[in-house]
């Protein structure tokens, strides 16, 4: 018998290990811009600008009028202005010209000019009114100037088409038309798409079929009726094409900066001996102590003003924000001694899907572009739990801070570190109630 031969054995090379894909975040949240790049950050330094110019343009006049402005997560963004110029005075009154000025800042993400500037200007019995998406610094410097003088309107309120169009344009259709912030390219309607085009090109084939058929005596009815048919047929064609179609939903980027709306949950307070005296080392003190090495914790400084019953004040403060929770630091100088203290709060505001502002068709997708709201946020436990790490871990650094200027400066104070507690079955269920609608102080003198 013949051996029988065997078969070299072959060598199977295993499959290279295909690459790992990168991890796809399919969770249903809304996107978020990088830190500064949204259109509300853009708005916002819009906001601080036009406060800046309005400061320095009555500054340059000698005069302090009360300017304002909404804090960083109030909205919608606002600068508002009060002056009241002496005339006369008697034995027992003074005589005032009152003038004041509104801007309010809106955003249209899928506008060509996206930031839109709505102004408000009294003075004695004139009033105006307007909204336009650009707002330079010469017609910030003509506001001042009739808030303080009168005279001639500003540029800003004027048309913004010329005289002799205007009248023509009440003759001849679409002449003198003021100009128009046009959708941009991504959200304008497409009118012609594959679904339109199969219904203009039925409907003209059966507009051809019906003339034809209305010459012929003999075979005319057959003739509308065939026409009355690709009509009909070629709508339900382009009305499929049109339902099959995806549809995919463009959200603009929100801000990193979340909406306010804030519930007191616990606070501390306390006087420190001889922090007035080096009060603005004490305050710089202060804040660093209670600023956590934390890149997830933003820390920002806010002015607040407010009206008191005789004058105006400003106070600044320290916010601390992680999350919904929000700790408001505040250190001022009381004599010769500070006052310490702290509130923390809950956020009961986010940002929110809007409604659909256009519809469009692309990449053979139905595209609808939906608007950017502030919403209601309803906290959780995970939201109280971050409030309590962040104004425990603020506290502690604090406290270890003032106890460590005492030590340096010798003095003995029996000051109370305890935190004053708040409800905290209360604070998960404040935000629930309508909020009351109440004048911020941007536009309660108005």
């Amino acid at each position: 018998m013949e051996a029988i031969g065997l078969m070299p054995e072959r060598t199977v090379k295993a499959p290279a290990p295909a690459a790992p894909r990168p991890l796809t975040d399919a969770r249903p949240a809304l996107p978020v811009a990088d830190a500064g790049r949204s259109l509300w950050d853009r708005a916002a330094a819009r906001r601080d600008e036009i406060a800046a110019l309005l400061t320095q343009a009555f500054h340059a006049r000698n005069v302090r009028a009360w300017i304002r402005k909404s804090q960083p997560g109030e909205y919608p963004l606002v600068v508002a202005v009060d002056a009241w110029m002496p005339v006369s005075e008697t034995g027992s009154a003074t005589m005032v010209e009152k003038s004041s000025l509104t801007v309010t800042i809106s955003v249209e993400p899928y506008r060509q000019a996206p930031l839109i500037y709505a102004v408000g200007l009294k003075r004695h019995a004139k009033a105006y009114a307007a909204s336009h998406w650009s707002l330079g610094h010469d017609e910030v410097g003509e506001f001042v100037a009739y808030l303080l003088d009168g005279g001639k309107r500003p540029s800003f309120f004027a048309p913004r088409v010329a005289l002799p169009l205007r009248i023509v344009g009440a003759f001849i259709p679409g002449v003198g038309k003021e100009p128009e912030n046009k959708l941009i390219d991504e959200a304008r309607p497409r009118f012609w798409t594959i679904a339109s085009a199969i219904a203009v090109a039925g409907l003209v084939l059966a507009g051809l079929l019906a003339l034809s058929g209305l010459g012929e005596e003999e075979g005319g009815g057959s003739q509308l009726m065939l026409a009355a048919f690709v009509a009909l047929a070629s709508c339900i064609v382009a009305a499929v094409i049109a339902h099959r179609r995806p549809i995919v939903h463009s959200i603009p980027r929100q801000s990193l900066r979340t909406p306010r709306r804030e519930f007191l949950i616990d606070s501390w307070h306390v006087s420190v001996p001889d922090g007035g005296v080096e009060f603005e080392a004490f305050r710089q003190r202060i804040y660093r102590a209670a600023t956590p090495d934390d890149p997830q914790i933003e820390a920002s400084r806010e002015v607040h003003q407010n009206a008191t019953p005789r004058s105006f004040e400003e106070r600044e403060r320290l916010v601390l924000s992680k999350g919904q929770a929000t700790l408001h630091v505040h250190v001022y100088p009381f004599g010769k001694d500070a006052f310490v203290g702290w509130d923390n709060h809950l956020n009961w505001m986010r940002w929110a899907e809007g409604n659909t502002v256009s519809s469009t068709v692309k990449d053979k997708r139905t595209v609808q572009c939906k608007a950017l709201d502030v919403g209601v946020h309803i906290p959780t436990e995970f939201d109280l739990i971050e409030a309590n790490a962040l104004s425990e871990t603020a506290h502690r650094r604090v406290v270890e801070e003032i106890k460590a200027f005492l030590k340096e400066r010798q003095i003995e104070a029996d000051l109370d570190f305890k935190i004053i507690r708040g409800d905290r079955s209360k604070a998960l269920e404040e935000g629930k109630a309508p909020a009351k609608t109440t004048a911020s102080a941007v536009t309660r003198a108005h």
